[in-house]
């Protein structure tokens, strides 16, 4: 089942840190999508996030957290390696 706000079909991991609500889908691709906590509409959509290590598409990210500075922190799961997303509010 499609969830029809967000386009969602595979949601794996959540976080939310009082202005956004990140949610990553489990694909080849992603999307990371974060949503403002206020009204429920979409702030970024998150399909690669540039790297040095690998290839700049996220591969099956399966969780997020927010760090203490505000910043994403993205498990981007079959490139073995954590990324870090920078959201401006």
């Amino acid at each position: 089942m499609v969830d029809t706000l967000t386009g969602l079909t595979d949601p794996c991991g959540v976080t939310a840190n009082g202005t956004y609500v990140a949610v990553a889908q489990s694909e080849v691709g992603g999307p990371v999508l974060v949503l403002n906590e206020s009204d429920g509409s979409v702030a970024a959509t998150i399909t690669a996030v540039a790297d040095t290590t690998s290839g700049d598409d996220l591969y099956e990210p399966q969780n997020v957290a927010f760090g203490p500075n505000g910043d994403l922190y993205i498990a981007d799961t079959y490139n073995d390696r954590i990324l870090e997303y920078s959201l401006s509010s």
